[in-house]
This record gives structure tokens, C-alpha cells and sequence, in this order.
């Protein structure tokens, strides 16, 4: 039968972690396993510390709305605990490499004009004005309006190679395909300025924290073989042994949980979702950054197809292979 529990939950992440403890703040007396394949928590937030052969992703900020959300949710379960030591800091410069020259925008300029003139010169400044007008006007309510067909820009021109440019490295694939309400929000969260911290350690002590006030196992480096739902009670079998829960959060994206979790358990969503696309590729090299030169927080690399992310002691290029999803 294994060890049992409340609830399992697959995945220390920040989605993983944030369940924890919402959990825990509607159930002070659950009893939660928390299971990790890697050996440090915290995900695609990690940073690089070579001495742990731990390497970031360059996923190191999230948005204000977020980190709002993970103190006063954490504030709930653990009201002792402070953030001021993961140092949390404002992404506040953006920049482009071009030719050997570092062109460096404000995080208000994030797509926009301003940011097309400093990117691309004053041809794609100009072509730019027409978005600024549309991202501002959020009296508009929300449709699918793609902006190819909201905007009058040739695909080719000065403005649209800077959008582009842009919009990829802020999470906007095909910014032609893109809704404007999806662009709207990401010029929004970019120029409001991402909170950049040590997300993972933050992850690590809060669940240390957690282990310590309430009911609450973890293991890291527990690759998960399998899972199945028996009776209403789940079974996790995994390299640290066999246990079950009487309830299952997957915190995990639904490729990687289709793995090992029993097909059965699966939406036809999510089925359809996992068989017939893949999820966005990415190739990154992180390295330890002993230069004293200022680097922007985010650096654009067109002709590269990729960015590169400065944070602390640590530099990551990442180069996206894959937008088929």
C-alpha cells in the first residue's frame, strides 16, 4: 500500500508549491506529500550556483500580479515568513545586440514605438506610433482580432522585424496571430516591470518552513514510474518508494505528466492537447558571469533568434527551437 496521504502533489515548481500551501490555508490539518524529480525545487525559477550543478533556465522574474499573489498567499499559512532575503528586485532595462552595438530601452518602452525607434531607427519608431494608440485603449472589450488584422504593417518592414523581435522574447510567438488583448497584457506586465528574485530558494524554505509548522513530507530527485486511481484512492509508485493519497494535484505541464499518470485520468482536452501538439523548445546555456560589465536585464539577439538573461553572478542565453504550440 506505501505511506498515505491527504494529498500528493507532483511537482515542486512554483505551481506545486503555491498548491501546497493553498492547501494548507483551506486545510491546516491536511496531510500533504510534496514529490520533486529534480534536486532542488523551485523549477524553471532556478538559478545557476555551480557548486550544485544547478543552471538557470533564464526564467528568473515574474510578474508584479504573481509575486503579489505568492507573498500574501504564502503570508497566509507562514506569517513569519520575509522575502527580503531572495532578494527581489525590478527588471527595469531592456536591450538589443546588433552589429556589436547594445541598443538599451526602459521597461515603460516595452513594445512600443519608443522602443522601435531605439531597436530599429526612426522608420520603425514611426510605423510603430499606430500600436501605441491600440495597446492604450483598453476601453475596447476583449475579441480574437488578430493584429494582422488590426494593423497596417507590412510583415517585412522596419516596424514589424522590431516587433517581432520583441514580442517572441516576451512570450508572444507569432505576435501576427496573436490577439491584441494578448499583446495589450504582455506590454502591461513588461512595463510594470518583472520582480527578478532566488525563486527556487524561496520555494526550498517555504515547503522547509511548511514541513516544520504543519503535516507536510517532501522528497526531491523522485522521479514518479507511475499512477493509477484504485477505489477512489490514487497510487504513486516512484523511486523513493510507493504511496497514496486520497487526492492527486498534478502540478506538472500535461507532457510530462502523460509519462506516468494513467491515461484514463486524463480530459480529452488535455489528451488532444498532449497527442497533437508540442510545447514551446528551448535551448539555454547558463554560465557563471565573473565580468564587472552592467548588462541590461533581458538582451534581444535577432539575428540569433535568441535573449540573454543577467541576474546576479550569472548569464543565460536561450534560444527557442520550437513554437508549434
Amino acid at each position: 500500500m506505501g505511506q498515505e496521504y491527504d494529498v500528493i502533489v507532483a511537482g515542486g515548481g512554483l505551481s506545486g508549491v503555491l498548491a501546497t500551501v493553498k492547501i494548507l490555508s483551506a486545510l491546516p490539518d491536511a496531510k500533504i506529500l510534496l514529490l520533486e524529480k529534480e534536486n532542488f525545487l523551485g523549477g524553471r525559477l532556478r538559478s545557476t550556483d555551480p557548486k550544485l550543478s544547478k543552471w538557470s533556465f533564464g526564467i528568473n522574474a515574474v510578474s508584479p500580479e504573481l509575486c503579489d499573489y505568492i507573498e500574501s498567499n504564502v503570508g497566509l499559512v507562514l506569517p513569519e515568513f520575509d522575502s527580503g532575503p531572495y532578494k527581489l528586485q525590478t527588471v527595469e532595462k531592456f536591450g538589443q545586440l546588433s552589429a556589436s552595438k547594445l541598443s538599451i530601452f526602459e521597461k515603460e518602452q516595452a513594445l512600443s514605438s519608443e522602443s522601435g525607434r531605439i531597436m530599429g531607427g526612426k522608420n520603425a519608431g514611426a510605423e510603430l506610433a499606430e500600436l501605441d494608440n491600440i495597446l492604450a485603449d483598453e476601453q475596447t472589450k476583449p475579441s480574437d482580432q488578430k493584429l494582422a488584422k488590426t494593423i497596417d504593417l507590412k510583415r517585412k518592414s522596419p516596424g514589424a522585424v522590431v516587433l517581432g523581435h520583441q514580442a517572441m522574447a516576451f512570450g508572444v510567438p507569432d505576435v501576427w496571430e496573436s490577439d491584441v488583448e494578448h499583446l495589450r497584457a504582455k506590454a502591461k506586465t513588461y512595463r510594470s516591470g518583472l520582480i527578478a528574485a532566488k525563486w527556487d530558494e524561496f520555494c526550498e524554505d517555504v515547503l522547509d518552513c511548511l514541513t516544520k509548522k504543519y503535516n507536510v513530507d517532501y522528497f526531491k530527485s523522485c522521479h514518479i514510474i507511475s499512477g493509477a486511481k484504485e477505489e477512489d484512492i490514487f497510487h504513486l509508485k516512484t523511486e523513493k518508494g510507493k504511496f497514496s493519497g486520497l487526492s492527486l494535484v498534478v502540478a506538472q505541464n500535461p507532457w510530462a505528466a502523460h509519462r506516468w499518470l494513467d491515461v484514463n485520468l486524463f480530459s480529452d482536452s488535455l489528451i488532444k492537447l498532449v497527442l497533437k501538439s508540442k510545447p514551446v523548445s528551448l535551448v539555454t546555456l547558463s554560465f557563471a558571469n565573473e565580468s564587472c560589465q552592467e548588462l541590461p536585464d533581458m538582451t534581444m539577439i535577432p539575428a540569433e533568434k535568441a535573449q540573454v538573461f543577467s541576474f546576479e553572478n550569472s548569464l543565460t542565453f536561450q534560444a527557442t527551437i520550437d513554437y508549434e504550440l
